[in-house]
């Protein structure tokens, strides 16, 4: 579990991510954004990705809220609040952690009774769409949110060629 969150990560870094652009969140700040969720623990795998970006994620969930910049009891509620508009597959819905929303209309989430699995499911909710089992795990998905750091640098290279102004997220990268 650990094992391929770290090897994602350190992929990416290799892939030209500043090791600088992230920042890992403490002991202490994710035992407050359990709390933040009415939640006592978080799995395993789920900490391991917090203490890697859990408080400056750059390019990983980009334009999402994660880690430390979610509003854990406000976003929990509207999700919950979504999910009383759609077929609910959760055994513990109201005991959901919520690790990522994105414009308010899609969550990322751990089933309530997955909670003490150490690499347990990571759920989306899509508001007046659908939940579906998005991923197998917090690894799988870590990894399938992963930048693609060579993308990013095709798109600079031809923001330059084309004398366009570089964009913030520039400097999350290596000099090429």
């Amino acid at each position: 579990m650990t094992g391929r969150i770290h090897a994602t990560f350190h992929q990416v870094l290799s892939d030209g991510l500043r090791p600088d652009a992230v920042s890992g969140a403490s002991g202490e700040q994710i035992d407050e954004m359990a709390a933040a969720q009415g939640v006592k623990v978080l799995p395993a795998a789920l900490r391991q990705v917090y203490r890697l970006i859990g408080t400056r994620s750059a390019l990983w969930l980009a334009g999402s809220s994660f880690g430390t910049a979610l509003d854990g009891g406000a976003v929990k509620s509207h999700a919950l609040a979504t999910l009383d508009r759609l077929p609910n597959p959760f055994a513990d819905a109201q005991g959901m952690y919520v690790l990522v929303v994105h414009q308010a209309q899609t969550f990322h989430v751990i089933d309530g009774t997955d909670l003490t699995s150490g690499d347990p499911p990571v759920w989306l909710i899509a508001a007046d769409e659908a939940v579906i089992r998005g991923w197998d795990s917090v690894s799988g998905w870590f990894a399938a949110m992963a930048p693609d750091v060579a993308r990013y640098r095709e798109r600079l290279q031809l923001m330059r060629r084309h004398g366009n102004p570089i964009p913030p997220w520039a400097r999350h990268l290596n000099a090429p």
